[in-house]
């Protein structure tokens, strides 16, 4: 069975002469329109948290400046098709109810475990489901690739930095001993004769990477037609920017040391990388230019889509019941809020067998919102000592601001993070997973063994511990999350750091999961 949006050429509308002219817009477009103006304002107003969240992220944050403009260019991009979205006559597709549907209860888990991204992505999904909803499957296939341009509103891509500086990190190392010169790496940590290097955050590409995918995929919508041109483009706007900005840092750094530390070592580096970043995009632009398509959208017989076009259906039911499917979320997210959540008990540093203490003791992390905190020290009695650091968020909704990538054991202002690793430990209480965070500053050298536990199921996996924070919420589970961070010097050879953080681990698992848990 045909779609009713399709419309058919009659014999006598064949003889019709072909027009460039704008072509005459489907019955039904002012009234469709004006119905998805309303469930498009109402969805931002029923996730306004979540909206207002996305646009504070592009307003403070460099990397994702860009989602500002995602808009305008999606709405240019559907001016620009105009001549084959107009003629499409609009007619609500129910189905797309169970697409909001399942999009709403993706926002909910989404929310519940405090995963930022995906709250956003659902949100920003929600706006093609609403036009396939109220418009129709042929409608959304006329738009489809504006529509879907819409995910680079979405700050998504933090999970990409640490990666980006492994590779940038490899790649200088590599270059730089190409040419000769000594250079000791350690993480993201890099020693020349004239100085020392910090793969840092800015240094990693992300931002390069992000504006350059969005960039490409603008142009190749703009400049091809076949979609096999416009993906070979944008996976070559995926691969330049990583190279380039390997080549960028190799670069950095061999200004630095050849001008003795006195060039591209401030501020003035990131500028050298836009300056370099605007060329690469040049360049890639003009190689794009050899493989540019005739972008003219062929004339419409105008006689035909005006006559022919069927009485398009009222929009409005699928309105209402869209904004019902929607509502859905958001109020069963404010009634899970108003359950009741237990309060955290004082954190109490437990005796340790084998080791002196607890002692008051200080350590900085990047971890904010706990209900509770703890710091002690102990110490072996053999000149060594070991720093526990603890928080706790009560449980429900607060417990999924506990795992974040902005959220580190150490103050990175202060320590440079070397290569991390996942170990396991045997304890008392079974075996054990740790992340392991190797810090450097200066001569000083810190390892730290850190873990969650979320409704007291110890993980060092941030997506593992978000999914049993999603649990939690739905089975009302509100025991509180905890984050434990182990310090100790690591100056030391590896397998006596490892002896004794295995050693207080051993002793202490037991204590340490009733911490912070009422009896």
């Amino acid at each position: 069975m045909s779609d009713p949006a399709l419309v058919s050429v009659t014999a006598a509308d064949a003889q019709a002469p072909l027009t460039d002219a704008a072509p005459v817009p489907a019955r039904g477009w002012p009234v469709t329109l004006a119905a998805l103006t309303v469930a498009l304002l109402a969805t931002i107003g029923l996730y306004w948290p979540t909206a207002t969240g996305m646009a504070s992220i592009w307003w403070r944050s460099d990397t994702f400046a860009h989602g500002m403009l995602v808009v305008p260019i999606v709405l240019y991009m559907l001016w620009t098709r105009r001549a084959e979205i107009a003629p499409v006559a609009p007619r609500p597709a129910y189905p797309g109810l169970a697409l909001l549907a399942l999009l709403a209860a993706g926002w909910f888990i989404a929310d519940s475990a405090g995963v930022g991204v995906g709250s956003q992505l659902c949100l920003v999904a929600m706006f093609p489901a609403l036009v396939w909803t109220l418009c129709g499957r042929a409608v959304v296939a006329a738009a489809a690739f504006p529509l879907a341009y819409l995910i680079f509103a979405v700050p998504i891509g933090e999970g990409l930095v640490p990666p980006l500086q492994d590779f940038t990190a490899h790649f200088t190392v590599r270059a730089v001993r190409l040419t000769g010169i000594p250079v000791y790496a350690e993480g993201w940590y890099l020693m020349l004769p004239s100085g020392t290097f910090q793969v840092a955050e800015a240094c990693s590409g992300i931002r390069y990477l992000i504006a350059s995918l969005a960039l490409g995929c603008l142009y190749a919508y703009l400049t091809y037609r076949s979609p096999w041109r416009r993906f070979l483009f944008i996976v070559f706007a995926a691969i330049v920017p990583v190279l380039a900005n390997g080549l960028r840092a190799f670069g950095i750094v061999m200004i630095a040391h050849f001008t003795k530390m006195e060039y591209a070592t401030g501020a003035d580096h990131l500028v050298y990388g836009w300056l370099f970043f605007g060329l690469v995009i040049g360049l890639m632009f003009w190689v794009g230019r050899f493989w540019e398509e005739n972008q003219s959208v062929p004339p419409v017989r105008q006689t035909s889509l005006a006559a022919a076009a069927p009485a398009a259906a009222q929009p409005w039911p699928a309105l209402v019941l869209s904004l019902c499917v929607l509502a859905l979320a958001p109020l069963a997210l404010w009634r899970s809020d108003a359950q009741p959540v237990a309060s955290v008990p004082v954190l109490t540093a437990p005796a340790v067998a084998g080791w002196n203490g607890p002692k008051p003791a200080e350590w900085a992390t990047t971890y904010t919102g706990q209900t509770r905190t703890l710091v002690a020290q102990y110490d072996d009695g053999r000149g060594h000592d070991l720093r526990l650091w603890v928080a706790a968020w009560a449980g429900g909704h607060d417990s999924s601001r506990m795992i974040s990538s902005v959220h580190l054991p150490y103050k990175p202002g202060e320590w440079v993070q070397g290569a991390d690793r996942v170990r396991r430990v045997p304890t008392a209480a079974g075996e054990r997973e740790v992340y392991e965070v190797p810090v450097i500053a200066g001569e000083r050298r810190l390892t730290i063994w850190t873990w969650y536990s979320v409704g007291g199921h110890p993980t060092v996996s941030p997506s593992t511990g978000k999914l049993w924070q999603a649990w939690n919420m739905l089975s009302g589970n509100h025991t509180p999350g905890r984050v434990f961070v182990l310090v100790t010097d690591g100056s030391d050879p590896p397998d006596v750091v490892d002896e004794r953080l295995s050693g207080f681990l051993g002793a202490a698992a037991q204590p340490l999961d009733r911490l912070g848990l009422a009896d």
